[in-house]
């Protein structure tokens, strides 16, 4: 998986998985939908029911500046807690969850349940 940012690219480039926390909201938003597009084909799981932060045209422009098809990217979304592991076991490849919530203590296993998968 790749953000674009090669700085950022080659800190995470053996890592099976990293995590974002970010204060500003707006530049979370970039982030990710950069990510996206950069890495599809991608996965894509939006936790919560009002998570309502993906924006096509974002997704849009990133594309055209960066040159790449917005193919491959799926998104499934988890509107409570106990959906988050299901959506998890249904998608194989890179995934990226966007979880503007942070439901509770949740990433420790949500890691250990992905392990093993690519």
């Amino acid at each position: 998986m790749k953000i674009g940012i090669e700085e950022i690219d080659k800190i995470i480039e053996k890592d099976r998985v990293v995590g974002f926390r970010f204060q500003d909201r707006k530049l979370m938003k970039i982030m990710y939908h950069r990510a996206l597009v950069e890495s599809a084909p991608v996965n894509l799981i939006l936790l919560g029911e009002r998570c309502r932060i993906l924006e096509p045209y974002l997704l849009l422009s990133f594309s055209r500046i960066l040159g790449k098809s917005l193919d491959g990217i799926k998104v499934k979304r988890a509107f409570k807690r106990e959906d988050v592991f299901p959506a998890i076991e249904s998608m194989y490849g890179n995934l990226i969850i966007v979880n503007p919530y942070v439901y509770g203590n949740v990433y420790d296993s949500l890691m250990r349940r992905r392990e093993g998968k690519t």
